[in-house]
């Protein structure tokens, strides 16, 4: 695995971090995990933000799930959203 946040006391791999990615709300409005109302976007100051590795994005890929720019800034961030003005829109 590489460039996760795991929930795991050493990560291991390359780029892993073993705390919150600070979702924004992962099991949604119903509190119900894995279903569409989950929100997976960042929250300000999340260590996902800028953590991300640019030569692991897919050839082709501009954008996120939300179809804004892939590399807001210098660095992909982790995840499938990338974080606007700090913060995933």
């Amino acid at each position: 695995m590489r460039r996760a946040a795991i929930d795991a006391a050493s990560p291991g791999g390359v780029g892993n971090i073993n705390t919150s990615p600070d979702f924004i709300d992962p099991d949604g409005l119903d509190d119900v995990p894995g279903n569409s109302d989950d929100d997976f976007r960042l929250q300000s100051g999340s260590p996902c933000i800028d953590a991300g590795g640019n030569s692991e994005i897919p050839a082709g890929v501009a954008g996120d799930m939300d179809e804004y720019i892939r590399i807001f800034r210098c660095v992909v961030d982790m995840g499938a959203y990338e974080a606007q003005n700090g913060f995933a829109n």
